[in-house]
């Protein structure tokens, strides 16, 4: 998973590792805990909306947020799915 060197210390740090190398996150074990880590966060900071987490993985966690906030939103960015054509309405060509 991408993380920045600063989030990567970040993460190391809130989870406690001392003597946090940044070699570490090149280490498949080590990328993948502190990436679902970061990604856990991100959730649980923008109410569980995953278009918002996403953002906020890439762009940084306050953005997301930050402009909800000005723009005084309040939204839900689970987009209802598309319902499928039915079979008696779709056209075959013989």
């Amino acid at each position: 998973m991408q993380l920045m060197p600063t989030t990567a210390q970040w993460i190391a740090k809130r989870l406690g590792l001392k003597h946090f190398q940044q070699n570490l996150i090149g280490q498949i074990d080590t990328n993948i805990s502190f990436g679902t880590y970061y990604l856990k966060y991100v959730l649980d900071t923008n109410d569980g909306q995953p278009v918002l987490a996403t953002a906020s993985y890439n762009a940084g966690p306050s953005r997301p947020s930050a402009g909800r906030m000005s723009m005084r939103w309040k939204a839900q960015f689970m987009p209802s799915p598309s319902p499928l054509p039915k079979p008696e309405t779709t056209c075959r060509r013989s």
